[in-house]
């Protein structure tokens, strides 16, 4: 049975302190930038230019600090060897953070109009909205974040609630807003603890499964290789090694589609041993089964080209094919078939032909079309075969290619 890892809290702590640290160190900072600009944007014509740009250049600053750090403990690696120090130095981020906005509103306030200043809050709520989605993952940073931020705006607008005509709404809908705010990243922090969780729990399901994986692929390699084996065996002639006419027959119709694309010609010599039968009679079914052994050996003996295939197309007839070989070179292939037989000198004192094992050859030979087919070819070089038959054995005809 499968065990299903516990996360500690550890374990659950550091996966969430480097997931803080890897979308935090870009996401937080492009979010201050952006706000950053909005700001100065807004009180540009407010304030002294000046002063706006020294508090761009410290808000920006600030960011980039806070950016670094996380930077540096990412490539430390700080989550793993320091994950408490590193807590608290994010908590203390945030805040300070926060801090330096609370402060901007401060500073700005008796600065603006209405209804910039009212604008200016709205910026500083979205930018807050924002940034809580980006360090959602650790829930006490992003706490400190909103309670740093919108908490001190809201209580000084209530202190101030008779300065401006909206302030207390102002102030009221902040507190409602980190409220909400509060909840909905709660929602979030402990989904993405969920999953983490999940994540460890599996891993060690994994890592079995990945054992019980391993040993199927070698399982199924071994059933390949075996069913591959078995295939092999299924188209070749036990006796003789040869191609069996099952085997024969998909290498034929392969070479035939290979001659049609190419444009080639396509030989095949149909091949009977002459009185067999009589030889069986004569010598007894194990010497016939030796002759045909024999023969076998002769024909791959000729097979020396790719694609040359030698096949025992059953009791005592064979097949040779020979892609890319014309009618001339194909008679030449028979004739060292015969010959080679000859040489060997299988006494047979039945025969009515030689007082050795002989053979009948019928060749044919053609560029295939189209509409050409294997069992056309087969059946051209076995006419021809038939005419040496016919015409006393032991030699070979070369027969009309089909029509």
């Amino acid at each position: 049975m499968l065990y299903q890892q516990k996360i500690s809290q550890k374990d659950l702590q550091i996966s969430l302190l480097s997931e803080h640290l890897r979308h935090g160190r870009f996401g937080l900072l492009g979010v201050q930038v952006l706000f950053i600009s909005a700001v100065a944007s807004l009180i540009w014509y407010q304030v002294e230019s000046s002063l706006v740009i020294r508090w761009a250049g410290a808000m920006v600053l600030l960011g980039l600090i806070h950016s670094s750090y996380m930077w540096r403990s990412a490539s430390k690696k700080a989550f793993i060897d320091e994950p408490v120090r590193l807590l608290m130095m994010l908590i203390l981020g945030a805040a300070s953070t926060g801090a330096a906005w609370v402060l901007s509103v401060i500073w700005l306030e008796p600065r603006l109009p209405d209804m910039t200043f009212y604008f200016l809050l709205l910026l500083v709520t979205v930018m807050v909205v924002t940034a809580t989605a980006v360090i959602s993952v650790v829930r006490i940073v992003y706490q400190t974040w909103i309670l740093s931020t919108l908490i001190p705006i809201s209580c000084l607008l209530a202190w101030h609630v008779d300065d401006r005509p909206y302030n207390m709404l102002m102030s009221l809908s902040l507190l409602g807003l980190c409220a909400l705010l509060l909840l909905v990243g709660a929602w979030l922090s402990q989904s993405f603890m969920d999953m983490t969780k999940s994540s460890f729990e599996r891993q060690s399901m994994s890592e079995e499964f990945a054992t019980l994986s391993e040993n199927l692929r070698v399982r199924n390699f071994q059933l390949e290789q075996l069913r591959d084996q078995l295939a092999d065996i299924a188209t070749i002639d036990e006796l003789t090694g040869l191609r069996n006419r099952r085997g024969g027959n998909q290498m034929l119709e392969d070479e035939l589609s290979r001659a049609k694309r190419a444009g080639a010609p396509l030989a095949v010599i149909a091949i009977d041993v002459d009185c067999f039968k009589q030889y069986n009679d004569t010598y007894g079914h194990p010497s016939g089964d030796k002759v045909l052994q024999q023969v076998a050996e002769v024909l791959v003996s000729v097979t020396g080209r790719a694609g040359d295939v030698a096949v025992r197309m059953g009791g005592e007839e064979f097949l040779l094919l020979s892609p890319g070989t014309a009618e001339v070179e194909a008679m030449e292939i028979a004739m060292l078939v015969k010959q080679r037989l000859g040489a060997a000198a299988i006494a047979h004192a039945s025969s009515a032909v030689a007082p050795h094992v002989t053979v009948s050859l019928g060749v044919v030979s053609c560029v295939p079309d189209i509409k050409t087919t294997i069992d056309e070819m087969i059946e051209a070089a076995d006419k021809a075969l038939y005419e040496s038959k016919g015409n006393g054995r032991n030699r070979a005809t070369l027969g009309s290619p089909p029509v």
